[in-house]
C-alpha cells in the first residue's frame, strides 16, 4: 500500500475569500503600473 504525502491537515478551515477585494485591488494596481512603465520606459 502506498503512503500518501500529507502536506496539510485534512481538516483545514482557511477563509481564502476574506481579503479578496484588497488583493484584487492590489493586482489591478500592479497591472496598471506595469502598463504605465511599459508605455513610458519602453
Amino acid at each position: 500500500m502506498a503512503w500518501r504525502l500529507r502536506l496539510a491537515p485534512e481538516k483545514t478551515n482557511i477563509n481564502f475569500f476574506a481579503h479578496q477585494w484588497l488583493t484584487f485591488g492590489g493586482s489591478m494596481l500592479l497591472m496598471v503600473l506595469a502598463f504605465v512603465f511599459w508605455g513610458t520606459l519602453g
